[in-house]
């Protein structure tokens, strides 16, 4: 089925990354069945998706910043259903815009003989904030505990991410999650009306 093309449970080789590289020795990585839903607007089926999702104890961050630019991102039209194709970047009046939401701590990892997963997603969010994608990133770090890794010059991934310091969010309980999203929504409706 198409849904089996982007499921995630996937293998990844692991491109040559050894212990004499400094990364982990192990040839294939295994990711859990738990994709994206393709770009739609049942409300019912996201709803499900999410409630069917399980805890495990460990955040892929970078895949979650991966999938978010691939839902965007005319290059991946061929993996995604006819109705949840995404549009080019240079299609008149859209606005593409993600919203990354995590504890801000990724980690579970694949990592390379040169990055980790926190690399590998601010490598991520610069390629969707640059030309000619221009996505607009939000940020929701959502329950960040305090020991949450740091990027080379101390910012969270969270801050590295977003595309302004002010697409930057933070929640501590299920009432504050609900005000930021009231935020962006309603910053992604003033981006929609200026462009």
């Amino acid at each position: 089925s198409d849904r089996d093309k982007y499921r995630g449970e996937n293998e990844i080789e692991n491109g040559g990354a050894n212990s004499s590289t400094g990364a982990l020795d192990f040839y294939y990585a295994t990711c859990r069945e738990s994709g994206p839903v393709p770009l739609t607007e049942d409300k019912d089926a996201l709803k499900a998706h999410v409630q069917a999702m399980t805890a495990n104890g460990g955040t892929a961050g970078h895949l979650g910043v991966a999938w978010g630019w691939y839902l965007l991102s005319p290059n991946w039209q061929s993996v995604w259903p006819e109705v949840s194709k995404p549009w080019d970047y240079d299609e008149v009046n859209v606005t593409k815009a993600v919203i990354l939401m995590t504890d801000g701590d990724f980690n579970v990892n694949h990592p390379t003989a040169s990055k980790n997963s926190f690399r590998q997603a601010m490598d991520l969010c610069d390629a969707m904030k640059a030309e000619p994608a221009n996505v607009q990133v939000y940020t929701v770090g959502f329950q960040v505990p305090s020991y949450v890794q740091k990027t080379s010059d101390g910012r969270t991934i969270m801050e590295y991410c977003a595309t302004s310091p002010s697409f930057a969010f933070d929640a501590s309980n299920g009432e504050e999650l609900k005000d930021v999203y009231r935020e962006i929504a309603q910053s992604i409706s003033d981006l929609r009306i200026k462009n």
